[in-house]
């Protein structure tokens, strides 16, 4: 009787254990790949502020980057 109890609760246990450490995208792939989304939109968008001498246009850049990459992820 006690091996069943015994084996019940640890059955219950180890399930809900196992399904936390899923393999699942840890927290640093999402920043690396949070990262590089932003990277590949930047180097473009200063480009073109290069060419049209805007001062404001690397920090434009910056936040649009940072919102595309932050809207498509979600």
């Amino acid at each position: 009787m006690y091996k069943i109890i015994f084996s019940t609760l640890l059955f219950l246990f180890l399930i809900p254990a196992q399904a936390a450490t899923a393999d699942g995208p840890s927290m640093q792939e999402e920043v690396n790949a949070q990262d590089d989304c932003i990277q590949r939109i930047l180097k473009p968008c200063i480009e073109k502020c290069e060419s049209n001498d805007n001062q404001n246009c690397v920090q434009l850049c910056q936040e649009n980057a940072q919102n595309e990459c932050r809207q498509a992820g979600e």
